[in-house]
């Protein structure tokens, strides 16, 4: 199982969960700092970034799941556009040239309307999105600040 932003908030805790259930996990990274072959949470850490698709062919050897949990978080359009866009295309072009059977998206909760939402509301995949996307900023939404 490869998971992207391995090293990341959510990735992290992801991987360090998969590899506790019995999961043979890899880790993408894009800044090693020379910890390349080293493993984290159970987890062989490589680099590869996902907004350069060339960096990321290695990662996605003898691969089957892919767990895509990159994004970029700074909020600026450039990083949007470089990690958390084009970036998830790279994963999924990959995905089909490679013949990956599953790929799981992670997004985020910033999508979600939750001002909207009673106390103690569960969000489920049918809860209502943000009504001013636009409001959000770039990681959050899908416009200028």
């Amino acid at each position: 199982m490869l998971v992207t932003g391995a090293t990341g908030f959510l990735g992290r805790r992801l991987v360090e969960k998969l590899f506790e259930r019995g999961y043979w996990v890899r880790g993408l990274d894009r800044n090693l700092s020379g910890d390349q072959g080293k493993t984290a949470g159970g987890a062989e850490i490589v680099y590869g970034d996902v907004g350069d698709l060339a960096s990321l062919r290695p990662a996605f050897q003898d691969i089957d799941v892919v767990v895509h949990a990159a994004a970029d978080t700074s909020g600026s359009e450039e990083g949007t556009q470089r990690t958390t866009i084009h970036g998830t295309k790279n994963v999924i072009d990959l995905c089909r040239e490679f013949r990956v059977s599953k790929l799981i998206y992670i997004s985020s909760l910033a999508v979600y309307g939750v001002a909207d939402y009673a106390k103690s509301m569960v969000v489920t995949e049918e809860a209502s999105l943000e009504r001013y996307p636009e409001r959000r900023g770039f990681y959050g939404g899908w416009g200028r600040s």
